[in-house]
């Protein structure tokens, strides 16, 4: 078996952008902002990548060694499962590698930035409420 990472859906959602991911995650109400080739990763990340499959991403995207690369996978990752971004699950190894026929980027590390200041907001707002049915969703009525 083999370790892969997910996104911690449907607690969390993200918007990916041209070179950032806003991700917020509902439970807590924070927000958060990845660049960098943190951005990359979590492309893997939603796609349920091993750590191989990370650091491969990372070599084949930018000019980096392989220690840096599983190095600065391994701490972004722990740092999303810290904050309840990412979950890990065992499924079945597979050979996984990203395709790519662009040239190699100069190395630049993920960049996470965590943010708390919108937290009652958010917490507040009943958008983190939906679920796979959309929202508002009418409470069934109880059976006499």
């Amino acid at each position: 078996m083999d370790e892969r990472y997910y996104v911690n859906q449907p607690n969390v959602i993200a918007e990916v952008f041209d070179d950032e991911v806003v991700i917020i995650n509902l439970d807590s109400g924070n927000y958060y902002s990845l660049g960098g080739a943190g951005r990359l990763l979590w492309t893997q990340l939603e796609a349920g990548a091993s750590a191989a499959t990370l650091e491969t991403a990372l070599l084949a995207a930018y000019e980096v060694d392989a220690a840096t690369a599983r190095t600065a996978s391994a701490d972004l990752v722990a740092q999303l499962a810290a904050e309840g971004i990412a979950t890990t699950q065992p499924t079945p190894a597979t050979a996984t590698t990203p395709a790519t026929s662009k040239p190699r980027q100069p190395w630049t590390p993920p960049i996470f930035a965590s943010y708390t200041d919108m937290q009652a907001l958010l917490l507040l707002d009943p958008v983190h409420d939906v679920d796979v049915h959309g929202w508002p969703q009418v409470a069934p009525t109880p059976v006499a």
